[in-house]
Protein backbone atom coordinates (compact mmCIF):
# COMPACT_ATOMS: atom_id res chain seq x y z
CA UNK A 1 0.00 0.00 0.00
CA UNK A 2 1.53 3.42 -1.03
CA UNK A 3 1.10 6.33 1.65
CA UNK A 4 1.93 9.77 0.67
CA UNK A 5 2.12 11.93 3.54
CA UNK A 6 2.00 15.53 3.86
CA UNK A 7 5.07 17.76 3.56
CA UNK A 8 6.44 20.33 5.91
CA UNK A 9 5.10 22.75 3.68
CA UNK A 10 1.33 21.46 3.91
CA UNK A 11 1.08 21.23 7.37
CA UNK A 12 2.84 25.11 7.42
CA UNK A 13 0.55 26.26 5.26
CA UNK A 14 -2.53 24.28 7.05
CA UNK A 15 -1.54 25.77 10.36
CA UNK A 16 -1.51 29.18 9.14
CA UNK A 17 -4.82 28.91 7.77
CA UNK A 18 -5.73 27.56 11.02
CA UNK A 19 -4.58 30.63 12.34
CA UNK A 20 -6.08 33.14 9.96
CA UNK A 21 -9.78 31.45 10.29
CA UNK A 22 -9.14 32.16 13.78
CA UNK A 23 -8.22 35.79 13.41
CA UNK A 24 -11.16 35.99 11.10
CA UNK A 25 -13.62 35.05 13.65
CA UNK A 26 -12.54 36.33 16.56
CA UNK A 27 -12.90 39.87 15.13
CA UNK A 28 -15.69 39.50 13.35
CA UNK A 29 -17.21 38.18 17.10
CA UNK A 30 -16.02 41.40 18.48
CA UNK A 31 -17.08 43.58 16.08
CA UNK A 32 -20.87 41.88 15.80
CA UNK A 33 -21.19 42.52 19.27
CA UNK A 34 -20.80 38.57 20.19
CA UNK A 35 -18.24 39.17 22.52
CA UNK A 36 -18.79 41.67 24.44
CA UNK A 37 -16.38 44.57 25.82
CA UNK A 38 -15.10 43.98 29.37
CA UNK A 39 -15.96 40.00 28.76
CA UNK A 40 -13.69 36.95 29.22
CA UNK A 41 -13.36 35.11 25.98
CA UNK A 42 -14.72 31.71 26.05
CA UNK A 43 -11.86 30.19 24.19
CA UNK A 44 -13.20 26.04 24.23
CA UNK A 45 -16.42 27.35 23.15
CA UNK A 46 -15.11 29.76 20.58
CA UNK A 47 -12.86 27.43 19.00
CA UNK A 48 -16.09 25.14 19.00
CA UNK A 49 -18.29 27.57 17.02
CA UNK A 50 -15.04 27.88 14.73
CA UNK A 51 -14.06 24.55 13.85
CA UNK A 52 -10.85 24.93 15.53
CA UNK A 53 -8.44 23.61 18.01
CA UNK A 54 -7.47 26.00 21.08
CA UNK A 55 -4.42 25.76 19.45
CA UNK A 56 -4.52 28.25 16.57
CA UNK A 57 -7.07 29.98 18.96
CA UNK A 58 -4.39 30.83 21.59
CA UNK A 59 -2.37 31.85 18.77
CA UNK A 60 -4.91 34.29 16.94
CA UNK A 61 -5.45 35.56 20.93
CA UNK A 62 -1.41 36.31 21.58
CA UNK A 63 -1.91 38.32 18.16
CA UNK A 64 -5.27 40.45 18.52
CA UNK A 65 -3.56 41.30 21.89
CA UNK A 66 -0.89 42.66 20.07
CA UNK A 67 -2.79 44.71 18.40
CA UNK A 68 -5.10 46.08 20.76
CA UNK A 69 -7.97 43.97 20.48
CA UNK A 70 -8.19 41.76 23.67
CA UNK A 71 -6.27 42.05 27.15
CA UNK A 72 -4.97 39.81 29.38
CA UNK A 73 -5.66 38.72 32.67
CA UNK A 74 -3.01 38.41 35.49
CA UNK A 75 -5.14 35.59 36.43
CA UNK A 76 -5.17 33.91 33.14
CA UNK A 77 -8.00 34.25 30.15
CA UNK A 78 -8.14 36.99 27.56
CA UNK A 79 -11.39 39.74 28.05
CA UNK A 80 -11.80 42.36 24.95
CA UNK A 81 -10.94 45.31 25.38
CA UNK A 82 -13.17 47.90 26.13
CA UNK A 83 -12.51 50.60 24.03
CA UNK A 84 -14.36 54.11 23.04
CA UNK A 85 -15.72 55.83 19.31
CA UNK A 86 -13.28 58.36 20.15
CA UNK A 87 -10.48 55.21 20.50
CA UNK A 88 -11.71 53.43 17.20
CA UNK A 89 -11.62 57.22 15.60
CA UNK A 90 -8.05 58.32 16.49
CA UNK A 91 -6.87 54.68 15.26
CA UNK A 92 -8.50 55.47 11.71
CA UNK A 93 -6.93 58.85 11.80
CA UNK A 94 -3.47 57.66 12.25
CA UNK A 95 -3.87 55.33 9.88
CA UNK A 96 -5.02 57.72 7.29
CA UNK A 97 -2.22 60.19 8.45
CA UNK A 98 1.03 57.61 7.66
CA UNK A 99 -1.38 56.16 4.45
CA UNK A 100 -1.61 60.46 3.16
CA UNK A 101 2.56 60.02 3.38
CA UNK A 102 2.74 56.97 1.77
CA UNK A 103 0.14 58.33 -1.27
CA UNK A 104 2.12 61.59 -1.82
CA UNK A 105 5.72 59.28 -1.45
CA UNK A 106 4.12 56.77 -3.90
CA UNK A 107 3.10 60.21 -6.67
CA UNK A 108 6.46 62.03 -5.92
CA UNK A 109 8.49 58.71 -6.80
CA UNK A 110 6.25 56.84 -9.53
CA UNK A 111 6.54 53.60 -10.26
CA UNK A 112 7.43 51.00 -13.26
CA UNK A 113 5.11 50.41 -16.03
CA UNK A 114 4.54 47.00 -14.62
CA UNK A 115 3.87 48.32 -11.46
CA UNK A 116 0.90 50.57 -12.22
CA UNK A 117 -0.25 47.64 -14.63
CA UNK A 118 -0.70 45.45 -11.50
CA UNK A 119 -2.08 48.21 -9.31
CA UNK A 120 -4.47 48.83 -12.26
CA UNK A 121 -5.32 44.72 -12.39
CA UNK A 122 -5.94 44.98 -8.04
CA UNK A 123 -8.42 47.43 -9.15
CA UNK A 124 -10.28 46.11 -11.99
CA UNK A 125 -10.47 42.82 -10.09
CA UNK A 126 -11.99 44.67 -6.99
CA UNK A 127 -14.29 45.94 -9.34
CA UNK A 128 -15.79 42.76 -10.85
CA UNK A 129 -16.60 41.34 -7.76
CA UNK A 130 -17.68 44.30 -5.76
CA UNK A 131 -21.45 43.97 -6.44
CA UNK A 132 -21.02 40.40 -5.65
CA UNK A 133 -19.41 41.02 -2.53
CA UNK A 134 -22.59 42.48 -0.98
CA UNK A 135 -24.59 39.56 -1.53
CA UNK A 136 -21.87 36.58 -0.94
CA UNK A 137 -19.77 35.99 2.25
CA UNK A 138 -16.96 34.28 0.43
CA UNK A 139 -16.81 36.81 -2.16
CA UNK A 140 -16.97 39.99 0.22
CA UNK A 141 -13.82 37.66 2.21
CA UNK A 142 -12.35 37.79 -1.37
CA UNK A 143 -12.57 41.33 -2.10
CA UNK A 144 -11.21 42.36 1.50
CA UNK A 145 -8.09 40.05 0.33
CA UNK A 146 -8.07 42.49 -2.88
CA UNK A 147 -8.18 45.94 -0.83
CA UNK A 148 -5.59 45.06 1.48
CA UNK A 149 -3.51 44.13 -1.59
CA UNK A 150 -4.43 47.14 -3.44
CA UNK A 151 -3.16 49.20 -0.50
CA UNK A 152 0.00 47.28 -0.17
CA UNK A 153 0.95 48.15 -3.19
CA UNK A 154 0.67 51.86 -3.17
CA UNK A 155 2.45 51.08 0.39
CA UNK A 156 5.32 49.38 -1.97
CA UNK A 157 5.48 52.22 -4.32
CA UNK A 158 5.82 54.55 -1.49
CA UNK A 159 9.43 52.30 -1.59
CA UNK A 160 9.83 53.94 2.43
CA UNK A 161 10.68 51.33 5.14
CA UNK A 162 9.90 53.97 8.21
CA UNK A 163 6.59 53.93 6.31
CA UNK A 164 5.78 50.63 6.11
CA UNK A 165 6.75 50.07 9.31
CA UNK A 166 4.53 52.84 10.94
CA UNK A 167 1.58 52.17 8.98
CA UNK A 168 1.95 48.05 9.61
CA UNK A 169 1.42 49.42 13.17
CA UNK A 170 -1.78 51.47 12.78
CA UNK A 171 -3.38 49.25 10.61
CA UNK A 172 -3.30 46.45 13.24
CA UNK A 173 -5.64 48.59 15.81
CA UNK A 174 -8.92 47.77 16.00
CA UNK A 175 -11.49 49.05 12.88
CA UNK A 176 -8.53 50.73 11.27
CA UNK A 177 -9.09 48.65 8.22
CA UNK A 178 -11.42 46.33 6.30
CA UNK A 179 -10.85 43.21 8.04
CA UNK A 180 -12.65 43.80 10.68
CA UNK A 181 -16.00 44.62 8.65
CA UNK A 182 -18.77 42.27 9.11
CA UNK A 183 -20.42 41.06 6.11
CA UNK A 184 -24.22 41.59 7.07
CA UNK A 185 -23.37 44.87 8.58
CA UNK A 186 -21.61 45.89 5.01
CA UNK A 187 -24.13 44.26 2.87
CA UNK A 188 -27.43 45.65 4.56
CA UNK A 189 -25.64 49.35 5.39
CA UNK A 190 -22.49 49.88 3.43
CA UNK A 191 -22.87 49.43 -0.37
CA UNK A 192 -22.78 53.19 -0.95
CA UNK A 193 -19.87 53.34 1.09
CA UNK A 194 -18.04 50.92 -1.26
CA UNK A 195 -19.21 52.47 -4.17
CA UNK A 196 -17.55 55.32 -2.79
CA UNK A 197 -14.68 53.68 -1.93
CA UNK A 198 -14.17 52.72 -5.74
CA UNK A 199 -14.11 55.77 -6.86
CA UNK A 200 -11.51 56.64 -4.34
CA UNK A 201 -8.96 53.72 -5.42
CA UNK A 202 -9.60 54.98 -9.09
CA UNK A 203 -8.95 58.21 -8.42
CA UNK A 204 -6.31 57.01 -6.46
CA UNK A 205 -4.25 55.25 -8.85
CA UNK A 206 -5.21 58.09 -11.38
CA UNK A 207 -2.84 60.78 -8.97
CA UNK A 208 -0.09 58.39 -8.44
CA UNK A 209 -0.16 57.81 -12.38
CA UNK A 210 0.32 61.38 -13.18
CA UNK A 211 2.75 62.25 -10.27
CA UNK A 212 0.12 64.04 -8.51
CA UNK A 213 0.69 64.01 -5.12
CA UNK A 214 -1.68 66.49 -4.16
CA UNK A 215 -4.78 64.77 -5.63
CA UNK A 216 -3.34 61.47 -4.48
CA UNK A 217 -3.35 63.05 -0.60
CA UNK A 218 -6.76 64.19 -1.18
CA UNK A 219 -8.31 60.91 -2.15
CA UNK A 220 -6.80 58.97 1.00
CA UNK A 221 -8.23 61.52 3.19
CA UNK A 222 -11.71 61.71 1.69
CA UNK A 223 -10.89 57.73 1.68
CA UNK A 224 -10.69 58.03 5.43
CA UNK A 225 -13.44 59.91 6.33
CA UNK A 226 -15.85 56.94 4.78
CA UNK A 227 -13.56 54.28 6.93
CA UNK A 228 -14.69 56.20 9.99
CA UNK A 229 -18.37 56.40 9.02
CA UNK A 230 -17.93 52.71 8.37
CA UNK A 231 -16.27 52.58 11.93
CA UNK A 232 -19.13 54.34 13.99
CA UNK A 233 -21.67 52.04 11.77
CA UNK A 234 -20.21 49.40 12.70
CA UNK A 235 -20.52 50.50 16.71
CA UNK A 236 -23.64 51.06 16.44
CA UNK A 237 -24.87 47.59 15.80
CA UNK A 238 -23.36 45.60 18.52
CA UNK A 239 -25.34 42.75 17.52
Amino acid sequence: MFWKGNTKQDVAEAAETREQTALTGLRRLITDGTLQPGVRIPENAVARSLGLSRTPMRTALKVLEAEGWVVRNAAGGYFVRVFTLRDVIDAIRLRGAIETLAARLAAERGGRPSDMAELKRILASMDEIREASMQDPQAFETFKLLTIEFHDRILELADSSLVANALERAMALPFANIGGIPFDIAASQMQESFRSAHELHSALVSAIESGDADAAAAAITSHTTLIEKNAQIILSNPG
